[in-house]
């Protein structure tokens, strides 16, 4: 499962515009102590990679935690992130769909077409093949390369079982001719 964590893409105030700025852990830790999801996020992100601070994966789900439920996406594919792999907490695909859904719902592609990735796997969800094509077209609409490719994929799978049951047919047709 491909879920990236990149740097948070929405500023929302001027706090939010510095958390963007910095990667600087001492000015980060107020700005998130206060409520500020991006820095939470940064921060979330930092612990995560180990980006300017030991990495610590329980930290990271502390920060990612805190800016996912103020709604912030990329901190909710975050915590999706570790939930899935289980870094910082145990594995768990149910609590993983939670998330993804929640930034999916945003529009974010990324969660889009990993969600998709977990209805086709049946990960945390039954296997859910329209919901699959549903997230991953959502996806791909919007420019997911991978979306994109693992349509092209299931378009292309389906294509040829397609021509290989015409083949077969008509393979039985002339038989069935010669038997006559």
């Amino acid at each position: 499962l491909m879920l990236p964590v990149t740097q948070a893409k929405t500023p929302h105030s001027k706090t939010t515009q510095n958390a963007k700025k910095t990667s600087n852990v001492e000015e980060l830790l107020p700005l998130a102590q206060a409520g500020n999801a991006t820095a939470q996020y940064n921060l979330g992100v930092m612990y995560d990679k180990g980006q300017g601070v030991p990495q610590d994966y329980q930290k990271a789900v502390y920060w990612y935690q805190q800016s996912a439920e103020a709604g912030l996406a990329e901190s909710q594919i975050g915590l999706g992130a570790m939930y899935h792999d289980g870094k910082g907490v145990p594995k768990d695909y149910k609590k993983a769909v939670y998330w993804l859904q929640k930034a999916a719902e945003q529009g974010n592609i990324d969660a889009q077409h990993n969600l998709g990735v977990m209805y086709y796997d049946g990960k945390g969800v039954p296997k859910d093949y329209k919901k699959a094509a549903y997230w991953r077209q959502k996806a791909a609409e919007q420019g997911n390369i991978d979306a994109q490719a693992s349509l092209g994929a299931i378009i292309l799978r389906r294509l040829i079982y397609l021509m290989v049951f015409v083949f077969l047919q008509s393979f039985s047709f002339l038989v069935f001719l010669r038997g006559l």
